[in-house]
């Protein structure tokens, strides 16, 4: 109501490949609407809550538009909160001041190569520690937790 949209699409027409942006004035809100496979989009909204400080300004939503009436709903839920929480985590591990330097000077053979450089970071132990912290499976151990359900 009263806000602005936009959406990006590929030519597929298939919801998994868009992304739509929604600005709400009412509430002040903007709302993302996705599919988890658009891991790299998501990573990249990550990125920029994160970078620009953004995190107490947001309230992050996760809505699958689904009844969890079998596993197999389940898991499709686990996997797209989980991957919101890696891009995060990502986000939140990567030198984001230092790449803010590199865009304000201008620099961008040093933003490219700490981005490489960050690409080889084990940011999965560190993934692994939060689980592990969280008392929830680490890995894929989570696929194997519910497969009583099925029975």
């Amino acid at each position: 109501p009263g806000g602005m949209s936009s959406s990006t699409s590929s030519s597929s027409g298939d919801i998994s490949d868009e992304v739509y942006i929604e600005a709400d004035e009412d509430t002040n809100a903007l709302i993302i609407m996705t599919s988890s496979k658009n891991y790299d989009k998501i990573k990249d909204i990550a990125r920029y809550i994160v970078h620009n400080n953004l995190l107490d300004k947001v309230m992050l939503c996760l809505d699958f538009k689904t009844e969890m009436d079998d596993l197999a709903k389940v898991k499709k839920w686990v996997i797209g909160t989980r991957s919101v929480q890696k891009a995060f985590l990502l986000a939140l591990l990567e030198p984001g001041d230092i790449l803010k330097k590199c865009d304000d000077s201008k620099d961008f053979n040093s933003k490219t190569a700490l981005a490489e450089e960050f690409k080889s970071y084990p940011y999965g132990a560190v993934w692994d520690y939060f689980c592990h912290a969280m008392n929830v499976p680490v890995g894929l151990g989570w696929l194997k937790s519910g497969n009583h359900l099925d029975e």
